[in-house]
């Protein structure tokens, strides 16, 4: 003979089953859904490498194969970057678009290029302690910025593609330099294939009151070294504003 209290015990025992399942089911729509999202997370990165590498190559180019005869002959010195340096154009993400008045001073410590550089971004100046190691042919190599969690501790190579003479006496600064830097990126990132994951081009001159006409013999002379899928890819040339620049000019 069923009792009251025992139609009462297997209806609480039912609500518990039943709102057990609800739980259970709840929870797994729950990690579906995490699943989903981390999915999705785990997408975006390889979408974003598959759009910004639109047009490149898939491995940087070897420094033989960009930089100028003359840099590969051993006619650049490195003393001749030392002073103050004015960056008429860029193309390079770790610079947003919006700031202006960048500027690189530049001194030889024994074997070390150390670069302070700046730059103006919505009223204030921003500084980065970088330093290059001196390599083959006297160029920038085992760059670092100084300073920057996690950034400190990536080292790359920063190329002098070109460069000019001073035009005048007595002057052992160049007139302008060509700077190209260009990481590979772990194949694992992009379903095993090649890939590069940054490149930044840096064009710098002792006086950017020529602007207008530097930068295009600047563009000229790095289209000549063959980078011309690098000026090209995605977001153009981005020219620098260097009027009413608080510090540096």
């Amino acid at each position: 003979m069923t009792t009251t209290k025992d139609k009462a015990m297997a209806s609480s025992s039912k609500g518990q089953d039943a709102s057990k399942e609800k739980r259970r089911g709840a929870s797994l729509f729950k990690n579906i859904g995490i699943h989903h999202v981390l999915i999705i997370v785990a997408a975006i990165p390889c979408l974003l490498i598959q759009v910004l590498t639109i047009g490149l190559p898939q491995q940087c180019p070897s420094m033989g194969d960009v930089q100028a005869p003359k840099v590969k002959n051993g006619e650049f010195n490195i003393t001749g970057m030392e002073g103050v340096w004015y960056e008429l154009a860029m193309k390079d993400s770790t610079q947003p678009r919006f700031c202006s008045c960048q500027t690189s001073t530049k001194e030889l410590v024994g074997s070390m290029l150390m670069d302070n550089f700046t730059i103006d971004c919505v009223g204030d100046t921003y500084f980065a302690n970088l330093s290059h190691a001196v390599g083959q042919q006297q160029n920038m190599v085992d760059s670092r910025w100084n300073g920057m969690p996690l950034l400190d501790l990536v080292d790359w190579n920063n190329l002098v593609l070109d460069y000019e003479e001073s035009t005048s006496p007595n002057d052992n600064q160049y007139e302008w330099v060509l700077e190209f830097q260009c990481v590979q990126g772990p194949r694992w990132m992009n379903w095993g294939r090649d890939w590069i994951a940054f490149y930044g081009m840096n064009f710098y001159a002792k006086d950017y009151r020529h602007q207008d006409e530097v930068v295009p013999a600047m563009e000229a002379r790095s289209r000549e070294r063959g980078l011309g899928p690098f000026l090209d890819n995605l977001l153009d040339l981005h020219v620098i504003d260097h009027k009413d620049c608080p510090f540096g000019h």
